[in-house]
C-alpha cells in the first residue's frame, strides 16, 4: 500500500512539475539590465516637418536626423567635407528644434575621439527658431564671432537645417538680431561670421 502511495505521490509531483514548466515556456521573457533593448524603428529616409499622427499617449516617437560637426583632422589636411554628419534620434513632433538641440549639445564621446568638434563661434545657444516659405530662422545667443576662420558654427548650421524637406535657405542672426541679408530667398549669415 506505501509504494502505489509513493507511486501516486510521484506520478502527482512529476505532473505538477510538468505543468509549471509548460508555463514558464508560455510566458513572454520579461526584460532585465543584462537583456538587450529593442531594436530601433528603421529611420525615415529625410526628415519632415509633418509629426504625422498623434504619439501614443505615454509614448514618445522620434525619427533620425543628422547634425553636422567639424573633423578637425579634414581640417588640418585641407580634405573636403569638413564638416561631417552624425545621426541623433530626436522627437518626431519637433525634429528641427531637436537636431539643433543635438548640434548645440556637441558630439557625444566616441565621436569626440574620431575628432569631431563643435564650432559654436562664441555661442551658447539659439533662439526665435521658426521656418516661414521655405526659409529657416535663427538667433545665436551668447555670443558670435569667427576668430578670422572660414569655419564657423555656419558651416554646421545650414546643412543640418537644410535636410529638412521644408528648408531651402538659412538665415542666421547675430545676438543682436542682425544678418547681412535679412530679405529674399538667400543663405545669410551675420557679419561677426564672417572670417
Amino acid at each position: 500500500m506505501r509504494s502505489s502511495t509513493n507511486v501516486r505521490f510521484l506520478a502527482l509531483l512529476c505532473t505538477l512539475v510538468a505543468v509549471g514548466a509548460c508555463k514558464q515556456q508560455r510566458r513572454a521573457p520579461q526584460p532585465s539590465a543584462e537583456s538587450p533593448k529593442a531594436a530601433e524603428p528603421p529611420p525615415q529616409a529625410r526628415p519632415s516637418l509633418d509629426a504625422g499622427p498623434a504619439p501614443l499617449a505615454g509614448v514618445e516617437q522620434t525619427v533620425i536626423v543628422q547634425v553636422w560637426f567639424l573633423d578637425d583632422e579634414r581640417m588640418k589636411t585641407g580634405e573636403e567635407p569638413m564638416f561631417v554628419p552624425v545621426e541623433r534620434r530626436v522627437p518626431k513632433d519637433a525634429p528641427v528644434k531637436g537636431a539643433l538641440d543635438g548640434l548645440f549639445a556637441g558630439p557625444l564621446e566616441p565621436e569626440k575621439g574620431r575628432g569631431l568638434r563643435f564650432v559654436a563661434s562664441g555661442a551658447t545657444g539659439y533662439e526665435g527658431l521658426r521656418v516661414e516659405g521655405g526659409i529657416a530662422h535663427v538667433r545665436l545667443v551668447g555670443g558670435c564671432n569667427s576668430a578670422g576662420s572660414t569655419a564657423t558654427i555656419a558651416n554646421e548650421l545650414k546643412p543640418t537645417l537644410k535636410q529638412f524637406e521644408e528648408i531651402e535657405f538659412v538665415k542666421i542672426y547675430d545676438p543682436s538680431g542682425k544678418t547681412e541679408e535679412p530679405e529674399g530667398r538667400t543663405d545669410s549669415i551675420p557679419f561677426c561670421l564672417e572670417p
